[in-house]
């Protein structure tokens, strides 16, 4: 089942940039991707975009954040759980607010890094 869901989210990141030209003869472009974001923060989405995440840990096979993302200021749609060494895109529309939170371990031998991108579309 975990590999069911990146090929259904690129299916929908390729829909997402068909569907966002004003113009059949106009292509979509992607900004600059902005690399400073922290977890457990809420932001909105100036514009169409994808959110790229990519966790490194010394566990396996466990899930290390979760994802939310909607049109309230404190997002609670549930999108996905990240899982220790996996990279993630998800399409965010523009106007809505999302957040990444990171799961914590009493364990202090247990590292989590969760990188969190953001390219618009311009």
């Amino acid at each position: 089942m975990k590999k069911i869901i990146p090929i259904a989210l690129l299916f929908v990141a390729v829909l997402f940039l068909y569907t966002c030209s004003d113009d059949e003869n106009e292509s979509v472009k992607l900004g600059p991707t902005q690399t400073d974001f922290g977890v457990d923060t809420v932001y909105r989405a100036l514009t169409d975009g994808f959110l790229v995440l990519r966790t490194n840990s010394n566990i396996l096979g466990t899930v290390v954040g979760r994802v939310y993302c909607d049109f309230e200021p404190e997002p609670v749609t549930f999108l996905g759980s990240l899982y220790s060494n996996e990279n993630v895109t998800y399409p965010i529309m523009e106007g809505s607010y999302w957040k990444v939170t990171k799961v914590h371990f009493d364990d202090p031998n247990i590292s989590v890094r969760i990188i969190i991108s953001w390219t618009p579309l311009e």
